[in-house]
């Protein structure tokens, strides 16, 4: 089946399901790679009971869904032009081969994904030992403050790395303007 547009109300309902828009309009790959990593996470959020994961899906949902609205005001022309192939959604903002090759991310994935087991695993003991009001206490507030400082980690790192980079890029700009 050839791509063509669509009726434009369909698609604007269609759009609010990650990658459904996409497959309406006949990109079966291309709504999958929206649908399918969406699905997945609220499935892992459920089966781990962290519901912490699920910020994540924000990221994905609202990507799909301008993704989408960008689609839906193509012309005739840009749908005919457009192949079906997989989204990448961090295309453009990271090259997601390096960071995996890379071996400090490598060992920060790791690291998080060790943290995360033990947290959930905490979490479930925490279900089903019972304790006195005073360990109870505790516990609970270990709970609640390791996804909100893991959280607040992950994005001071990021802000570091991004300026570091940002700050690299100007070095490299000044160094090459002194040369020239």
């Amino acid at each position: 089946m050839k791509a063509k547009k669509r009726n434009g109300f369909w698609t604007f309902c269609f759009s609010f399901v990650p990658g459904c828009a996409e497959m309406y309009w006949g990109y079966l790959q291309m709504g999958m790679s929206l649908l399918l990593p969406f699905m997945l996470l609220i499935m892992m959020a459920a089966l781990l009971s962290m519901e912490e994961i699920l910020f994540l899906d924000v990221i994905v949902y609202v990507y799909a869904f301008f993704h989408a609205r960008n689609m839906a005001h193509m012309s005739e022309e840009e749908v005919s032009q457009t192949s079906d192939a997989p989204v990448h959604i961090l295309e453009g903002i990271v090259q997601p081969m390096d960071i995996i090759r890379s071996k400090k991310a490598s060992l920060a994935a790791g690291i998080l994904l060790i943290v995360f087991g033990v947290y959930s695993l905490l979490k479930n003991l925490y279900r089903m030992i019972p304790m006195s009001d005073f360990l109870n206490s505790i516990f609970r507030g270990i709970l609640n403050f390791v996804p909100q400082a893991a959280a607040a980690v992950a994005v001071i790192l990021l802000g570091l790395w991004l300026i570091s980079g940002k700050k690299r890029e100007l070095d490299m700009e000044l160094l090459e303007d002194k040369q020239a």
